[in-house]
């Protein structure tokens, strides 16, 4: 039962950040803390030898030097700094 639960809440909470992933992206933190446990992530489970590579992550490739950079939505400028 407590497996269950548990188990019920981290589906919450996956689907919960599904949903606001793309507000907490255009936070400068937030997506600089994001990248960088998706780039650790990514260098661990190729340690490893798996394959764990999110549709948000581009690895290296034609036309794409840079490995392991995180690529959501673009970040939002606040309403007030519009340039002019």
């Amino acid at each position: 039962m407590i497996v269950g639960a548990y188990a019920a809440g981290l589906l919450v909470v996956d689907r919960l950040f599904r949903v606001v992933k793309s507000k907490l992206l255009s936070m400068k933190w937030f997506a600089a803390l994001a990248t960088t446990w998706v780039e650790a992530r990514n260098r661990a489970s190729v340690g490893i030898g798996l394959s764990m590579c999110s549709p948000n992550v581009v690895g290296p490739g034609p036309g794409n030097e840079t490995e392991g950079l995180w690529v959501g939505p673009p970040p939002q400028r606040p309403i007030g700094d519009q340039d002019r």
